[in-house]
Parts: structure tokens; C-alpha cells; sequence
């Protein structure tokens, strides 16, 4: 799941950043309205965490701009002057909850979770395919109603094939989701994540098997013979 913060206070921004991190969110950290502006508009982003005042500008101006153009990811606003007033104007500009500064670490990544969570009920929180369950709240796999484990990386990846429902995920697509720009994966490393991510679905007895899709990216493949898509 990809984070921008966009924030000025380079520390806070800094911090917001390490606890993210820690709790397996791909973080993205800029600290103007138009470097915020330039990675919204070009990347596709689960939650933002914005600063209500930012040097070249209102976060709030930003916030109302980007919901007009469609942009509908869940937004965290941050302030330092966290009254009444400053708080509903956030909501009633498109802000799904409102933080002061400073604040602890762990209500922010509490914060976080609880708007995306928000968004993934929307969205409905569990994909059932054949013999295996994703729950998106939980973060768990489970095949035929036990869990297997999944490394970050792993759960990441089959998240974003089983939503896609068969149809073809591009590699940039999954790369820019579970990496950060401060992350330089080689052109090995979503090869490396696939193979153990097959390996640990098949010696889980999963009734499902990642596909690639020479030039366009990976599915997930549910027919009953899955050895030779696995192999692929």
C-alpha cells in the first residue's frame, strides 16, 4: 500500500515516514503544493497525509483541486492549528479525517489504517477465489480457511492480482505500488517476490497459480490444471 505525505516540517515528515515504513506502507515524502501536486497527479497512491499550510501554498487549495479532478483517495490532513473551524473546512473540502501537530506515531498509523480500512469495506474487504480468501483488513491469505504465510512484498502482490479479477497487472503497475522512490528495486527483484509467492501457493494446496503475460505483467490463474501456468 503507497503513502504520500506531503508536509514542510522536514522532521515530522521524516517521522511520519519511519513509522509508516515500519508497518509495511510504501512511503513517499514531499515538502511543497507543487512537488505534492506533480506526484498525485502521476502516481497512484492508496492515502494521502497532507499539511494544511505548506511554503508555495494552502494544502487545503490543493485538497479541493484534486477532488474536483477525480482524485479519490483517502486524505489525512495535518495541522498545527487543529480548531474547530480549520477542521471543518478539511471535511468539507474532501478530507477523510484531520490530525493535529504534533502528534503520537501510533495514532497516526492508527489514523492511516482506519481511513484506507474505510475505503477497502467500501470496496468489499474479502475476495474469495476457488479455495483461497484475501482479507484485506487483516492482511491474511487464507486457502481452504487456514492462513499461509506471505512475506510484506508477497502479500502486496498477490493484493493487487486477486483484485484485478484475471485480468493482466502490468509490471510498472505493481512496482509502483509496493516500492517507494527512495526504493531502487533491480529487474530481478519482482521476479524474485513471484517465484515465492507461487511456490508458497502451491505447497499450500491454493487453487489458484500467478500467470505471466509476456509484455504485459502477471494474472491470477484459476482453472482447475494450474501446473503449467505456474511453471510459466
Amino acid at each position: 500500500m503507497r503513502v504520500l505525505i506531503i508536509d514542510n516540517d522536514h522532521d515530522l515528515a521524516d517521522l511520519a515516514k519511519a513509522v509508516l515504513s515500519a508497518e509495511g506502507f510504501a512511503v513517499d515524502v514531499f515538502n511543497t503544493l507543487e512537488d505534492g501536486r506533480l506526484a498525485i497527479e502521476t502516481t497512484d497512491y492508496d492515502t494521502v497525509i497532507l499539511d494544511l499550510t505548506l511554503p508555495d501554498g494552502s494544502g487545503l487549495s490543493l485538497l479541493e483541486e484534486q477532488r474536483k479532478r477525480g482524485f479519490d483517495a483517502p486524505v489525512l490532513m495535518l495541522s498545527a492549528h487543529a480548531n474547530v473551524e480549520d477542521r471543518i473546512k478539511g471535511l468539507d473540502s474532501g478530507c477523510d479525517d484531520y490530525l493535529a501537530k504534533p502528534f503520537v506515531p501510533e495514532e497516526l498509523v492508527a489514523r492511516v489504517r482506519a481511513i484506507t480500512r474505510r475505503l477497502e469495506n467500501l470496496n468489499h474487504d474479502v475476495v474469495l477465489i476457488n479455495n483461497v480468501s484475501l482479507n484485506t483488513s487483516a492482511h491474511e491469505v487464507l486457502v481452504n480457511g487456514e492462513p499461509i504465510r506471505l512475506s510484506k512484498r508477497e502479500w502486496e502482490v498477490f493484493s493487487l492480482l486477486a483484485k484485478s479479477k484475471g485480468k493482466p497487472v502490468s509490471r510498472k503497475f505493481i512496482i509502483d505500488q509496493i516500492y517507494d522512490f527512495a526504493e531502487s528495486p533491480d529487474d530481478n527483484a519482482l521476479e524474485a517476490i513471484i517465484s515465492r509467492l507461487r511456490k508458497n501457493l502451491k505447497k499450500s494446496n491454493a487453487h489458484v497459480a500467478v500467470r505471466t503475460h509476456r509484455g504485459e505483467g502477471y494474472s491470477l490463474n484459476t482453472a482447475p490444471d494450474l501446473s503449467a501456468a505456474a511453471a510459466q
